[in-house]
């Protein structure tokens, strides 16, 4: 969506193995300037230990997940990018952003707390 903001990072296309482009965003400079949040993605080696006497399991399909979960207005300022000369942001989590990987973490444990008998590492 084309906005208005004054923290913006460069966005450049790259070929995919396809020959397809792809845009990628450089958000390395905005990253510094994210304070980590409070939800922790779970450890590996603790998810494992917590896994070793259950008998069945599941797996979901989370791809392009982070496009399905809105961002509200003041946060999408922070997703701004540069591309022929105007400035863009995203209304919704994009990828490359510090704080996405944990908020999504988070937001997929909220939908799934009231699924009985589920474990879920938090």
């Amino acid at each position: 969506m084309e906005d208005k903001t004054n923290m913006f990072s460069l966005a450049f296309p790259i070929e995919k193995k396809t020959s397809d482009l792809r845009i990628v965003i450089d958000y390395r400079k905005t990253n510094k300037h994210i304070i980590d949040g409070p939800y922790e993605i779970p450890k590996i080696f603790e998810t494992l230990q917590l896994l070793e006497r259950k008998a069945f399991f599941t797996k979901i399909d989370l791809k392009n997940g982070f496009d399905q979960i809105s961002i509200d207005k003041q946060s999408s300022k922070i997703t701004g990018f540069m591309m022929f000369n105007k400035i863009y942001t995203y209304k919704r989590i994009p990828f490359g952003i510090k704080s996405g990987p944990n908020f999504f973490q988070k937001y997929v444990c909220e939908i799934l707390s009231d699924v009985n008998s589920l474990w879920i590492h938090r």
